[in-house]
């Protein structure tokens, strides 16, 4: 649902986002106005996972195996996924998630609230409306939710699962933004053929170093209730290269037209699964994502980009 807000979002970049302000030295180079771009907001320290208390710390792989029921293929083997549609997962069910992140020279950091119900579901096709309850950033120039819909739903979005000739499966998804208010539309139209750029930073792979892998068995509070579920925790640290890809009309272009070093860091990941809750999508092998945490730093302890996505409440199987 990262693919939603950023679908929607990405008209509001005005021509203003990637221009460099005038001053009366010499223009900086694309390599200097990254190196030296902001820090990227930092969400971790405000959404954090609910309370939590570890039942088993450290499992082996083999005690990993555990996890991996629900939607696999082979019990007790991680991969692949049976790819259906969550067999628990019905019309009417809401799925209440909260999201936000950011990154260097950006469009503009987000925090979002959001309501999804499913509408219909077919053997390879689940139908999902979205409502905002909060949408902020992104430098869109509304400041209530009223002023970009008229009224609800506000996406309606579609799942789906492409079965290709050879037997390879894809998931894709289609999201629309619905009820768009007079304003709105305009604004978007006014946008519509905008260029800007997208910044993704990754620590290099030939150099990279594991500092931390471990996986928790834990009791997560959630819906009132405890339930089973699984906290990994991953940190690669080494040197960290950021590289810029253009988009127009929302496409990102495959290959960057810039690649940066910008010193030595870390991409930090944490991640709550359980079984226990339906997922609104296809069965996952593993178990369905209840929070989500993605933050590239350096040592300095720059932000280079951060997203967590929260799950706040979901049907139980």
């Amino acid at each position: 649902m990262k693919k939603i807000i950023y679908s929607l979002m990405v008209l509001a970049c005005l021509s203003s986002c990637n221009s460099v302000s005038g001053s009366s030295g010499p223009a900086k180079s694309p390599e200097q106005q990254m190196q030296e771009a902001a820090s990227a907001k930092d969400f971790s320290a405000t959404i954090v996972p609910n309370n939590f208390s570890v039942i088993k710390a450290n499992l082996s792989y083999d005690e990993q195996k555990e996890r991996y029921t629900i939607g696999c293929k082979t019990p007790g083997v991680s991969y692949p996924s049976l790819n259906v549609v969550d067999q628990s997962l019905m019309i009417g069910q809401l799925f209440k998630t909260e999201r936000a992140g950011d990154r260097i020279l950006s469009k503009g950091w987000f925090s979002a609230f959001e309501e999804s119900v499913v509408t219909a579901i077919e053997d390879h096709k689940i139908s999902i409306d979205s409502n905002y309850d909060r949408l902020e950033g992104f430098l869109l120039p509304f400041t209530d939710i009223n002023q970009i819909f008229t009224k609800k739903p506000h996406m309606k979005n579609e799942i789906t699962i492409l079965i290709g000739a050879s037997g390879d499966i894809t998931i894709g998804q289609s999201s629309v933004a619905n009820n768009l208010s007079p304003a709105a539309k305009d604004f978007i139209q006014a946008h519509s053929q905008d260029s800007s750029s997208y910044v993704s930073c990754q620590v290099d792979d030939l150099n990279s170093k594991t500092t931390k892998s471990s996986v928790d068995k834990i009791s997560y509070n959630l819906n009132g209730q405890s339930i089973v579920a699984y906290l990994e925790r991953r940190i690669i640290e080494g040197e960290v290269f950021c590289s810029r890809y253009f988009e127009t009309n929302g496409r990102q272009n495959d290959k960057p037209d810039l690649k940066v070093s910008m010193g030595h860091g870390r991409v930090e990941s944490t991640t709550v699964s359980t079984n226990n809750l339906v997922k609104l999508g296809f069965e996952n092998c593993g178990g369905s994502e209840i929070y989500r945490l993605s933050r590239t730093s350096l040592d300095s302890g720059k932000i280079l980009d951060n997203y967590i996505q929260k799950t706040l409440s979901a049907p139980q199987r």
